[in-house]
């Protein structure tokens, strides 16, 4: 065990200036956006190491040795390195070898979206290896999709309108892509979509007030579609902060793109159709002792299993993990209480509302239990929020009536303590629930 405290923020950047300079503006913007920050020299077990290279000079060598040092403190560490606007190609290219690059002036906004989105990815993947250990473990029957990368041919979708920029950006696209298309407006967007798959979206500059945007924001919000790279290229640092607020999550500058639009389509394209693939296993995976048929939720026994796994993982990474446990009983009154068919449904509508990588779980008639891996306890309770609301909200068809039923979901939702087991702290959000709803006065009947 490590010495460093619970986790107070959702992530913990350590930063490296080479101008041993702290910078107040990044250190506000991460703070906001529940980010802490520490000195490379003193952090340990971060999740993001940052490099600024803004204003200085190092060589590729140093970097790469420098990268080395916070990987020995934090084994878990993925590198952001920030370039100034001037840097040349050969040099953004040696520091891609080592981590993911980034240009940026004085506005940092866009680091702190992409942080956010490389920490989203760490965890789904983080989950799926954990998952298929844990189906390895069980020795059971276990039918899952393999994690693979499509052999499909690569399409790539360009939006925007005729220019030297986008004959640049063409250039660059037959080099990784097999087809490239190309749109003028929103609508053509979604016509192209619904004709033909595709792996990437490349958007040339153009105004914040375009119908593109909204568009593209859709695409990345639809579940058909989110699988699908958007990546926004624009003419100033500052409509690439201003985008960046509006859901852009990769995004390159206008002058990057005749050398690093290849490289990193070739690699979102990869990260893209792998994604998908660990998507559909974790979305997918059955078998006995496994998944419930009837209602998608995972066994007890499995998350008995993964459950002790996961929380392994987080003493070791100091990620929190938390647990929301439910309880539905049915409005009707009926003296069996809700019927199979309804608790079926709400199951799997369970699973519809929540990501793919939290593990959803049924331990009795009508309860089930919610695990969400490097999740904080109020982060989960937003989760916990949106399950309720959706399944009192919600009438399911009964069996053997022509009468809806509707359910009322208890909820009680924790973080995990340091050292707990997953039974301790089921039965920690357990307890919760019994003294919340002792809490609640007893309607008494007029005398």
């Amino acid at each position: 065990m490590s010495d460093r405290p619970p986790p107070e923020y959702r992530a913990l950047v350590a930063y490296y200036s080479v101008e041993h300079v702290e910078c107040a503006e990044l250190t506000n913007i991460l703070v906001d956006a529940d980010i802490g920050v520490e000195p490379a020299q003193e952090a340990s077990f971060a999740d993001i190491g940052i490099i600024d290279l803004r204003e200085g000079s190092l060589s590729a060598r140093k970097c790469k040795a420098l990268a080395m040092r916070l990987r020995q403190k934090s084994p878990d560490i993925s590198i952001l390195i920030i370039c100034d606007l001037d840097a040349k190609p050969a040099i953004r290219a040696a520091f891609r070898q080592i981590g993911e690059v980034v240009i940026a002036d004085q506005d940092l906004v866009h680091v702190v979206t992409r942080i956010k989105e490389i920490i989203r990815l760490r965890n789904f993947v983080e989950e799926t290896g954990e998952r298929l250990k844990s189906l390895a473990t069980l020795g059971r029957l276990v039918d899952f999709p393999p994690i693979q990368t499509d052999d499909s041919p690569k399409r790539v979708l360009l939006v925007g309108a005729p220019g030297p920029l986008a004959m640049t950006t063409l250039n660059a696209l037959h080099v990784v892509a097999d087809e490239a298309h190309c749109v003028m407006s929103a609508g053509q967007i979604l016509r192209a979509l619904d004709r033909e798959p595709f792996d990437c979206i490349v958007a040339l500059p153009m105004e914040i007030s375009d119908p593109i945007h909204s568009a593209l924001r859709s695409i990345q919000r639809h579940p058909l579609f989110n699988h699908i790279v958007v990546i926004h290229l624009s003419d100033t640092p500052e409509m690439l902060c201003h985008i960046a607020q509006k859901g852009a999550r990769e995004f390159l500058l206008q002058h990057q793109a005749e050398h690093d639009l290849a490289p990193r389509l070739k690699l979102s394209i990869r990260r893209s159709r792998l994604s998908r693939s660990m998507r559909q296993f974790l979305v997918t995976c059955k078998g006995d002792n496994v998944r419930d048929p009837a209602s998608g939720a995972f066994s007890a026994r499995f998350l008995t299993e993964h459950g002790a796994r996961i929380c392994r993982r987080a003493d070791q990474t100091r990620w929190p993990l938390s647990l929301t446990y439910l309880e539905f009983q049915s409005t009707q009154a009926a003296p069996t209480g809700p019927s199979h068919k309804a608790l079926h449904s709400a199951a799997r509508l369970i699973n519809r509302v929540t990501r793919a990588e939290d593990v959803i779980a049924r331990i009795g008639i009508g309860k089930f239990v919610v695990l969400s891996p490097a999740t904080r306890g109020h982060d989960a309770a937003k989760i916990a929020d949106r399950i309720k609301g959706v399944i009192n909200t919600t009438a399911f068809g009964a069996t053997g009536s022509s009468t809806p039923e509707t359910l009322e979901a208890s909820l009680s939702t924790i973080q995990r303590e340091e050292g707990q087991s997953i039974e301790e702290t089921l039965a920690t959000a357990i307890m919760s629930l019994q003294r919340n709803t002792a809490k609640v006065p007893q309607e008494r009947s007029p005398q």
